[in-house]
């Protein structure tokens, strides 16, 4: 799982849009979106190396836009690869 949080502040009623890249993201199984007063909130549920993309959150209202960007990495390691690899730290440590 992973969290991405964003803090908007506005007077105004403000209109909230999320992208993967140029995708648009709705809430789905794969995408949880919450708001919780300014704290703006995407959870990618069972997040895998098809996840990795910049992600976007733009915010509108009467007076304009504005967008902000980050870059998700996902890194996973195979269970038989860390079982392996912890084999071999224990026989080194023998």
């Amino acid at each position: 799982m992973v969290c991405l949080y964003s803090i908007i502040l506005s007077k105004n009623h403000l209109f909230i849009l999320r992208y993967k890249g140029t995708k648009e993201l709705s809430d789905s199984h794969k995408y949880s979106i919450t708001r919780e007063g300014d704290k703006c909130i995407l959870i990618i549920n069972n997040a895998t190396p098809d996840d990795v993309d910049e992600y976007s959150i733009k915010a509108r209202n009467k007076g304009g836009s504005r967008m902000c960007r980050c870059n998700v990495n996902i890194r996973c390691m195979l269970k038989s690869i860390l079982k392996k690899k912890l084999f071999i730290n224990l026989f080194c440590i023998s």
